[in-house]
């Protein structure tokens, strides 16, 4: 888990916006109970509007509100909307 979040991050850090949502997307689908899901919702969610997804970026903003809705991703994410 750690691994595949760590090289969401360094795609999302290298301005890689697809290749990060990719990952991000990989992570949130196979490591469900990691305690980072909200980090990696919100950072899917940024990677998909700079990739120019807004859709994309609605929905996970979404889910991860619904998801995690006492984490600071989730209050940031409610502002953005």
């Amino acid at each position: 888990a750690e691994k595949e979040l760590y090289i969401a991050d360094l795609y999302y850090r290298t301005d890689e916006w697809q290749h990060a949502l990719v990952r991000y997307e990989k992570y949130i689908r196979e490591f469900p109970g990691h305690d980072k899901q909200a980090h990696a919702h919100y950072r899917a969610a940024l990677a998909a509007e700079n990739f120019g997804d807004e859709s994309k970026r609605n929905s996970l903003f979404r889910t991860l509100i619904k998801k995690y809705p006492g984490s600071d991703q989730a209050k940031r994410a409610k502002g953005i909307l």
